[in-house]
């Protein structure tokens, strides 16, 4: 018995061998291995045996085969796990998506006050315009990391939603790796080679920074953290970047590459501890991980696939253990003619337009910025900072009202509500509806109603423009 005993529990078994001696009869779990490599897991009742002067003999003992039994509770545990880590997940995107979207209304108030102050000093001669221009600048790039880092907050709260542009896969992985510098163990060498021609996709652009971060972050993981005790840590963590045609992915194993379609192919590989089979098969299932328990959640890769899908894209991957693993994420190339044509749009000066807007937002600096851009654009505006008082202006007003910019969430009577008291009173009424985020399931709905136009907060005064100038079009 010995021999197949695991040997964890080789001591156990001599403590109850001991207790055995000193007349103990007891019940308890022993694993074996069995010839091919698999446990058997065993109940084992035991009571000693004493021979007529009283001493100890042996035992006598019966072992039940409680395999079955023990992978049932394992499930059972795994389950109840992944539960537990299912609501603590749900629990921490609600508070994300409720801090995110109160910090959208602020940064609202502060990109829309920076963009009014570009628009009213446009008109005067200032001696320093070029150091002032600079400083809104420069504020407002901050704005812009800030809305992007609630905008990480939303995905986590999965309320988020991607907002597409022209993105230069090569600026990406230059933001990646400066953040891979400064917080990656000195043992990984990182070898990223970012050429200097554009490597253009049309993306959301912090959404694939996360998914180009966190396949890093996992590489640098499985070179050091995933290392046996005693190990040396560390490796070459490489990074590539080029154009690929769907027609040399193979199909049989990747059916998502579409052959003659052009693709950005970005490969992440490392030198760590690699995979076999089975963890490869499992390797983008949500909660499964190969990491302890402090070191990871399960959700990374989840989501990092989850990401590149929702960009029409598609992850491989390849791996040897001992060795490393590559792992390359493809994604739509986008070709130049439809590059310049998004650049074209992008024109960075707001649309001029005329007529009568209504203002529905429960944030009072949301209101002012969102007045002050409308006027500087040639509109006139009214304001109301609850459905009932708006609607109570529109049903005195409406056929003086061209169009309504109305807040998706308020306090008493959401934005959907208000819009169906706006129909009942004007079926034509035309709606753009802004909110710091919009669940596609909202979406869905507001234009099943008759909703055309959306809009996104913080939004900026060119944004707000365009915006405004195609629903009064």
């Amino acid at each position: 018995i010995g021999d197949f005993l695991l040997e964890e529990d080789m001591a156990v078994q001599k403590v109850k061998w001991e207790n055995q001696k000193k007349g103990v009869a007891e019940s308890y779990e022993r694993r074996f291995r069995r010839k091919d490599g698999t446990i058997l897991w065993t109940i084992t009742s035991a009571s000693p045996i004493f021979d007529k002067d009283g001493m100890f003999a042996g035992s006598y003992s019966m072992m039940t085969d409680i395999s079955d039994r023990k992978t049932a509770e394992e499930e059972k545990d795994r389950i109840q796990s992944q539960l537990v880590q299912a609501q603590k997940m749900e629990a921490i995107g609600t508070l994300a998506g409720g801090i995110a979207h109160d910090f959208n209304n602020i940064l609202g108030g502060i990109m829309g006050s920076l963009n009014l102050m570009e628009l009213l000093l446009a008109r005067e001669e200032l001696q320093q315009r070029e150091s002032i221009d600079k400083y809104i600048e420069t504020s407002l790039g901050s704005c812009r990391r800030a809305a992007d880092m609630t905008r990480q907050l939303l995905a986590l709260s999965k309320k988020g939603d991607l907002r597409l542009m022209p993105t230069d896969i090569n600026v990406s992985l230059r933001n990646v790796m400066e953040i891979a510098k400064s917080s990656f163990p000195k043992s990984i060498t990182l070898d990223f080679a970012i050429a200097d021609t554009p490597l253009r996709v049309m993306a959301d652009p912090t959404q694939i920074e996360q998914v180009l971060l966190n396949l890093c972050v996992n590489a640098s993981h499985a070179m050091t953290l995933m290392r046996e005790d005693g190990s040396r840590e560390g490796g070459t963590l490489a990074v590539r970047a080029g154009p690929v045609n769907g027609s040399a992915v193979p199909r049989p194993r990747h059916p998502d590459a579409r052959a003659g379609e052009e693709y950005v192919g970005i490969a992440i590989s490392d030198t760590g501890v690699g995979m076999d089979a089975e963890t490869l098969d499992r390797v983008f299932d949500p909660f499964f991980t190969t990491k302890k328990k402090q070191q990871g959640t399960g959700l990374g890769l989840a989501m990092a696939y989850g990401i590149v899908r929702q960009h029409g894209g598609f992850i491989t991957v390849r791996s040897t253990p001992g060795v490393g693993s590559v792992f390359t994420v493809y994604l739509p190339a986008l070709n130049e003619a439809a590059a310049d044509t998004a650049a074209e749009k992008k024109t960075g000066s707001i649309v001029r337009g005329s007529g009568r807007v209504l203002i529905f937002d429960d944030e009072k600096a949301i209101l002012r910025v969102a007045r002050g851009i409308l006027e500087q654009c040639g509109y006139k505006t009214v304001t109301a900072r609850s459905g009932p008082e708006g609607l109570e202006i529109y049903r005195r007003e409406h056929r003086n009202i061209d169009g309504v910019l109305l807040d998706l969430s308020m306090p008493g009577m959401s934005g959907l509500e208000v819009y169906e008291r706006l129909r009942a009173i004007n079926p034509a009424v035309r709606v753009l509806l802004s909110s710091g985020y919009m669940e596609e399931d909202t979406l869905k709905k507001a234009g099943e109603r008759g909703i055309k136009g959306f809009i996104h907060k913080p939004y900026t005064a060119e944004e707000l423009s365009e915006k405004m100038s195609e629903l009064l079009r």
